[in-house]
């Protein structure tokens, strides 16, 4: 994951679910110039918003107000699936009506901008059994837990 333009996301912080996206820089920077002094990790260079401490904290001591809170940029498709999933109630969806929202929303995005299939949705399903299951009729379904 070195290639300028390149997008990646990852997550921060599970419990909090944080989900980040981050694109790869075509020239480096100097640290000196953008912090004061060189960083002893990775760091972001520019973004949008606030980064608030890693409770949502804005100040010492003040919550964090979240009402205008921004959706996550760039969920994994499983987390996307998911969340579609619980907003329709635990009712089961076809792999197609999956893929036509998650592209009416936009919060996933493909690499190549292309939209979302029901293919990809379906082999995304089968890679996480613990997260999804099918129902009789092939609708995907959140997986009951201890059912």
């Amino acid at each position: 994951m070195d290639r300028p333009g390149e997008r990646f996301g990852y997550r921060f912080d599970f419990g909090d679910e944080w989900i980040h996206e981050r694109t790869v820089e075509p020239a480096k920077v100097d640290p000196i110039d953008v912090y004061g002094e060189v960083p002893v990790d990775p760091v972001p260079i520019s973004g949008w918003g606030t980064i608030p401490d890693r409770y949502g904290r804005i100040t010492d001591g003040s919550d964090a107000d979240t009402s205008d809170e921004p959706e996550i940029p760039f969920p994994f498709l499983h987390h996307e699936i998911e969340r579609l999933l619980e907003l329709n109630e635990g009712v089961p969806m076809t792999s197609a009506d999956l893929a036509d929202t998650v592209n009416e929303e936009g919060r996933y995005v493909k690499k190549d901008g292309s939209p979302m299939t029901a293919s990809q949705i379906s082999a995304r399903v089968s890679k996480y059994p613990t997260l999804f299951e099918r129902t009789e009729d092939g609708r995907i379904a959140l997986h009951r837990r201890g059912a």
